[in-house]
């Protein structure tokens, strides 16, 4: 079962990552919730929870540590790796180009959020 194999191989990450997003102590696991319920909390959590680190280094980061990446590689005018990236992400990111505040203004004012999110992904 899912939630058995997280919670022997990452038991604290489990527990913080219950208490503090869904405020559910492991503890009253049966008494106050399911393990269904847990499981599907754990399914749904967000970039940046502890569980998640330590599985995939790349969801270490929340959504707006990733979008402030993306504005500081503007900044910057070059790309500026995760520590995770590897020979061949950066292959991929190599024809990286900066776009001026104003240009990338007028595109975001036209563009939705789940545009960006998709973008971002890509």
């Amino acid at each position: 079962m899912f939630l058995v194999g997280l919670w022997m191989e990452y038991p604290d990450e489990v527990r913080a990552d219950l208490q503090r997003y869904f405020g559910l102590n492991i503890e009253h696991m049966g008494t106050e919730f399911s393990c269904w319920q847990a499981a599907a909390c754990l399914r749904c959590l967000p970039l940046g929870s502890a569980l998640l680190a330590k599985v995939n280094p790349a969801a270490q980061y929340t959504r707006a540590e990733l979008y402030l990446h993306g504005l500081l590689d503007a900044a910057a005018g070059k790309h500026l790796p995760f520590p995770w990236e590897n020979d061949e992400t950066r292959e991929k990111i190599a024809d990286f180009e900066a776009v001026p505040a104003d240009e990338f203004d007028e595109w975001l004012s036209q563009t939705t959020w789940e545009e960006v999110d998709k973008w971002h992904q890509a």
